[in-house]
């Protein structure tokens, strides 16, 4: 192996003779498969100090180490001296450790015990005390730091390696998927779909994948979604789509934008805003984009997945069992992938992986495994769930019972062929099976296992047998907690939980066998979740003896479910599950005596029966209901003797807490957001089992003294209450298992003095009142914390302890006051993320800073004069407020983000070459040369006073400029790899770029620069999507324009929705509209004849064959005479085909077009000016096409009256004249006609033309006559 640089992201250290080709193999492959740079070999290569140096500088230079302790692993000095660096590494610079106990047991490895025990003794032979030593010392932490046995996974050396891949991905923050196990063929796939693609195309790629289920589409997808992850920053794989769309489309449509964005997503409340917000984010980006198991186009259309919104180097994959979904999205049919089934050779290395963990199997089972081969046919997902099934079993007649009963199942009925691994399941198996089957794909393990323990099953040892069979699987969920702290978002931590997944095949296969179970008749259906069966049951009170759970669907459908009979559930004995949510009753339904789980949100009922109770109920959840009073009275005999969560949240109208005696054995209790409650009851303190309780955003006045005999308690949430808290119970400290305590908006005035006997606690957010000015010194009690948040506008310093947080990874301070900083802040090793927001001038200096910060948001208005950047090499993100004289940035070289906002500082020096996005917000007149910055792809100048910037055309990667309120810049020329430009307010910008090199340009948006030309070279951006211009004069003007006041003579808004364009007929397009202002109050009338101005809103779509671009456009239209009494009319004659600034040509179509406008008075006073606001209606408008034959520029007002004449009446001036003086005429056809093929009848325009000249002579004469 050649040497490397020394920068690895895992290294592998283990004994070759043990496990080279086994484990650690397959652990270094499947590593590989997921883009991780691991290191592996280096026993062979120990020899030359040169090579045990670069050994060294690998461990050193890598993220992860993992020692993989087998029987021989002592017996190697090499490996223990790589141990020994790994350690000090550990000790040193936080390096992570991942022991694995191969064949050995850890107390064997710990103490030197066992195998070791010999190996030890041959090495005090030849080495010295002091080298042993630290040795055992390793030996010793590494045992002490979690890892993973094989023996806990019962000897499944496939299974481990997962599980070790799957955390090592956490750990390194890699974006790829971590599910393709066993990748059996899938580079052979992942080649034929990139021969589907155009590597020299820069149109968009639709690629479909379909095929039976079980071929393995979804891993296929996966393959290749992670050999392009590095060339596609904005990617997704939107995973399950069929089963996620059943929970609705906004939920489908949530999950994506969440996976791109990496935020949370709230505001999304139905699917049109989902589309817009999707088509927002996703316009014109290079998106690799892979949906995975369609069913439905409605879940294509939802998400907004055409052509012309992406980026054209996009890839967009679908995966479908329907070929005809890929007709629906139009896919073409060269573009469409259909996997075959593995070969022989194929499906033995896969079943065996399985059944064996080996790549073939032992010479004695071969013959057993052919058969196996013929009876699966090439199906993945048949060989996983029979090689599962088989792994461990070492008696051949269990083999071939299976083989004699696969060979009576027809070949292609897939479902009886998985259904042999469920029938030699034990029944509490089954009934867990089934109840996953059913309701929870989708649910968290630890949620579902204490349900399934409270029905009395062994949870855990049959989710263990179920998942070593693939008839259940778990994925881990990560999910990042962020803040949000001055207009960043600041990752806070990581966490992730599993979560139940079931392959469709299976699923269908479950359902099928409860269907079969039933013999087909309702009354024997023992789980019912459609919407169909469910009201049939209620309606008809049928006796359902054997069912077990209900789930009503969440839509319309249970909002119209009534359950007003008391007893609607009291015949269904077995009802284990239960959930109502949505449904509408008067009563509470009596609850069958064996359930465990309910759910009613949104209940209808204000007060429960004061008698309910029930002995079995494991979760209840009445969250979002009317419920005024619950459990207030105390209990007789009769309580919840297993309820462990308790869900009340968002009650709003609930009064008071429930008397928690009724709960003996709750372990959550979430009560957020009821904003009516005023008290926490005393008997909180007596649920010595409670973990969890939420009390954020209600209208408590203080916890009771109770509170603290909680031992057990581990998370305190009382955030945002609707009126300070003022003080804490004064035995707080006593809650020894706490760990989160969440205090914000409290308005603490003191402190009690034990809650630094809190040891576990580890993130703590307090909010202090102006009459506490200092933390005590004995903070540093709080041996545990990682993140502390204090907000307290009185806080004048930090007590020197603080440093002594060993632990402490965030660190956030919010005061008015805050003089000063501890001196030895930086001796805070583990911190990762500092923020300081100090509104006064109070502190002065910022002390040394801690080398371990990636994140740094300081907004006080001190000097970085002397600040030394070059400390910080792990610096990401950089966020300053209020500061001056910054210098040395560009000694943070591994600096991502900056941002700067409302700073004192004339220029910048030189920046970091690894910058990627660059945020100016102030006052700032010179930036440095930017031509360096080859990596930087959003660039955001705000309010600075810069005239140029230097070096733009010179970055590489620029993607994003956006300038706001930039009054004296002059713009360069551009570098053609924009995407997204936005000009905003600069007022004195007159010239822009030329656009006709931006060939990736997609959004184009210019606001309040009044000064600004027409944009030059529009016409040949090719990938331009949104066009929007607001007030910018000079570009939406046009010098022929007329106003006038009159009558509207149609009753009804009148338009034409669309119009098509042929330059070669007509020369220019002209708008006539009719607007007014209605009469709001009669002392409206007072301002008649005052100066107004309008606002004129314009939206369309401008379409051809190759683009479709989304035009707003506003502008304004003075000298308006404010009327209520008259209409008023505005006619616009565009410059040709130019509308609004966006040249329009050959067949392009101007589509969806519509008006709307505002007003605005300017009232002359005393003094000054003021403006009032009215109202202003857009009655009318119409396009008309003006004929080639006119020769004249400046349109006449008689010819403007005629052309208008079918739909407004001018009005006349006091002395009965018309307003208009004759003109000559200007030649208008009225739109629509048919112009489909670019014709027109001329001849019919001359006949017109010449009847109308003779009419206007014969008048002449007639006048002349009477004269």
């Amino acid at each position: 192996m050649a040497a490397h640089d020394g920068s690895f992201q895992v290294f592998i250290n283990f004994r070759g003779e043990d496990t080279r080709n086994n484990f650690t193999g397959f652990l270094h492959s499947a590593l590989k498969r997921e883009r991780i740079d691991a290191f592996m070999d280096s026993e062979n290569l120990w020899g030359g100090e040169e090579i045990k140096t670069a050994l060294l500088q690998a461990i050193q230079g890598s993220k992860i180490s993992i020692p993989v302790f087998s029987k021989g692993y002592a017996d190697s000095k090499w490996c223990l001296v790589e141990l020994a660096e790994m350690v000090r590494c550990h000790k040193s610079n936080g390096q992570i450790i991942l022991p694995i106990f191969f064949d050995v047991e850890i107390t064997d490895v710990r103490h030197q015990s066992g195998s070791f025990k010999a190996s030890f003794e041959n090495h005090e032979k030849s080495n010295d005390a002091q080298t042993l030593k630290s040795w055992r010392e390793a030996l010793n932490l590494v045992t002490g730091i979690s890892g993973h046995e094989l023996k806990l996974v019962y000897g499944n050396q496939s299974k481990l390696v997962n599980k070790i891949v799957e955390w090592a991905l956490t750990k390194l923050n890699s974006p790829c998927l971590p599910d393709v196990k066993n990748p059996i063929g899938l580079d052979a796939h992942v080649k034929k779909i990139e021969d589907l693609l155009n590597a020299d195309s820069d149109d968009v790629e639709f690629v479909g994948i379909w095929g039976m289920s079980g071929i393995g589409k979804t891993a296929i997808a996966k393959a290749f979604f992670n050999s392009k992850l590095k060339e596609f920053p904005t990617n997704c794989f939107l995973e399950n789509t069929r089963e996620e769309a059943s929970k609705g489309l906004v939920h489908l449509q949530k999950l994506l934008i969440q996976d791109i964005t990496k935020n949370e997503v709230k505001y999304i409340n139905n699917v049109d805003r989902g589309k817009a917000f999707i088509r927002e984010k996703l316009r014109g980006e290079k998106v690799l984009l892979i949906i995975d198991d369609v069913d439905s186009h409605d879940q294509l259309d939802a998400l907004a997945i055409e052509f012309k919104w992406f980026d054209r180097r996009s890839i967009i994959i679908i995966t479908s069992q329907d070929e005809h979904i890929l007709n629906l999205a139009k896919v073409d049919k060269a573009k469409r992938y259909r996997p075959k089934e593995l070969d022989d050779k194929q499906s033995l290395q896969l079943f065996s992986l399985h059944a064996f963990s080996t790549n073939k199997p032992p010479e004695d089972y071969e013959q057993l495994c052919h058969e196996v081969l013929r009876l699966a046919g090439g199906l993945p997902l048949t060989l996983e769930v029979w090689g599962s099934y088989l792994y461990g079993t070492t008696e051949k007649q269990e083999w071939e019972s299976m083989l004699r009963s696969l060979k009576n199942i027809p070949h292609k009925d897939i479902q009886k062929k998985l259904k042999i691994s469920y029938d030699h399941l034990e029944s509490d198996e089954r009934s867990i099976f089934l109840d996953a089957v059913c309701f929870f794909i989708g649910w968290r393990k630890d949620t579902i296992i204490s349900m399934w323990e409270a029905c009395g099953f062994e949870a855990k040892a049959a989710i263990h047998k179920l998942t070593q069979r693939s008839l259940l699987k778990f994925t881990n969920k990560e999910y990042v907690a962020y803040k949000y702290t001055m207009g960043c978002n600041m990752e806070l931590r990581k966490q992730s939980y599993e979560e139940l997944r079931m392959h469709d095949q299976i699923q269908a296969m479950g359902r099928r066998i409860i269907i079969e179970e039933s013999l087909g008749k309702l009354r024997n259906c023992s789980r019912l979740l459609s919407s169909d069966h469910i009201p049939e049951v209620f309606e008809e009170q049928m006796e359902t003896p054997m069912i077990e759970g209900i789930f009503l669907p969440t839509n319309e459908f249970s909002r119209n479910v009534c359950l007003d009979r008391e007893k609607v559930f009291a015949k269904m004995s077995e009802l284990r599950f239960l959930c109502i949510n949505g449904a509408n009753s008067e009563v509470l339904p009596q609850l069958p005596y064996n359930l465990r789980w309910f759910s009613w949100t949104g209940c209808s009922l204000k007060i429960l029966p004061t008698n309910f109770y029930h002995k079995k109920l494991v979760q209840m959840d009445l969250s979002g209901s009317q419920i005024k009073k619950a459990w207030t009275n105390k209990p007789r005999s009769e309580r919840f003797l297993k309820l462990k969560v308790l869900i009340l949240r968002d009650c709003k109208d609930l009064l008071e807490s429930p008397d928690f005696s009724w709960f003996p054995y709750l372990e959550k209790v979430n009560l957020s957001n009821c904003q009516k409650m005023v008290s926490l009851h005393n008997s909180i303190g007596d649920l010595k089992f409670l973990v969890e309780l939420y009390l954020d955003n209600t209208n408590i006045k203080e916890l009771p003294e109770s509170i603290c005999r909680l031992n057990s308690l581990k998370r305190l949430n009382v955030a945002h209450l609707r009126q300070p808290l003022g003080k804490l119970p004064a035995s707080i400290g006593d809650l020894k298992s706490l760990v989160d305590l969440d205090l914000s908006s409290a308005k603490l005035e003191e402190i009690p003095n034990n809650i630094w006997k809190l040891s576990s606690l580890e993130r703590l957010y307090l909010d202090l009142s102006k009459s506490m000015k200092k933390l005590p010194e004995s903070i540093d009690d709080l041996k545990s914390l990682v993140d502390l948040e204090v907000y307290g506008d009185c806080i004048e310093e930090l007590p020197n302890s603080t440093c002594m947080l060993n632990s402490l990874k965030m660190l956030g301070i919010f005061s008015s006051s805050l003089k000063k900083l501890p001196d030895n802040l930086c001796n805070l090793n583990s911190l990762v993320s500092l923020v300081l927001r100090v509104k006064s001038h109070s502190l002065e200096s910022l002390p040394k800073l801690p080398s371990t910060l990636t994140h740094l948001s300081i907004e006080a208005r001190i000097s970085f004069q002397k600040t030394d950047f070059s400390n910080l090499k792990k610096l990401r993100i950089l966020k300053l407020g209020y500061c001056y004289d910054i210098e040395g940035l560009e000694e943070a070289e591994n600096l991502e983000k900056f941002y700067l906002f409302n700073s004192k500082t004339d220029s910048l020096s030189k920046l970091p070459s690894n910058l990627t996005t660059l945020d100016v917000s102030t006052s700032i007149s010179r930036l440095p040369d930017l031509s360096s910055l080859k990596k930087l792809r959003i660039l955001k100048l705000c309010d600075c006073e810069i005239n140029e910037i230097q070096g733009l055309e010179g970055t590489e990667s620029l993607e994003e400029f956006r300038l706001s309120k930039c009054d004296s810049i002059r713009l360069p020329e551009l570098p053609s790899t924009l995407t997204h430009i936005e000009v905003l307010n600069c007022k004195s910008l007159w010239k822009f770029p030329d656009l006709s090199g931006q060939k990736y340009l997609s959004t184009l948006k210019l606001q309040g620069s009044k000064e600004l030309e027409k944009i030059q070279g529009l016409e040949g951006v090719e990938s331009l999507t949104k066009f929007h211009v607001d007030h910018c004069n000079t570009v939406t003007d046009t010098r022929r324009k007329i106003l006038g006041q009159g009558t509207l003579l149609v009753d009804e808004l009148q338009r034409n929705d669309s119009l098509n364009v042929n330059d070669g007929i007509y020369k220019g397009l002209i708008l006539c509209l009719v607007f007014a202002f209605p009469l709001e109050s009669k002392k409206m009338l007072d301002y008649e004849g005052q100066p107004a101005i309008v606002n004129l809103n314009s939206e369309a779509i401008i379409s051809s064959k190759h683009r479709r671009i989304e035009c707003l456009f506003k502008l304004q239209i003075k000298d308006v005479k404010y009327t209520s009494k008259r209409d008023i009319i505005y006619i616009h004659h565009f410059d040709g085909f130019d509308w609004f600034g966006f040249p329009l040509k050959g067949k392009d179509a101007n589509e969806k077009i519509s008006f709307s406008a505002e007003g605005n008075i300017k009232i002359p006073c005393t003094n000054k000016s003021k403006n009032i606001d009215v109202s202003c209606e857009v009655k009318f408008w119409k396009l008309l096409l003006e004929s080639t034959e006119s020769k004249k520029q400046i349109p006449s007002p008689e010819c403007s009256a005629r052309m208008v004449a079918d739909f407004f009446s001018w009005s006349f001036d006091n002395d009965g004249r018309s307003l208009f003086d004759t003109g000559e005429k200007v030649h208008i056809v009225s739109y629509p006609f048919s112009h489909g093929d670019g014709e027109y009848d001329n001849e019919e325009s001359s006949f017109l033309l010449l009847f109308l000249l003779l009419l206007v002579l014969l008048l002449h004469l007639l006048l002349f006559f009477f004269w």
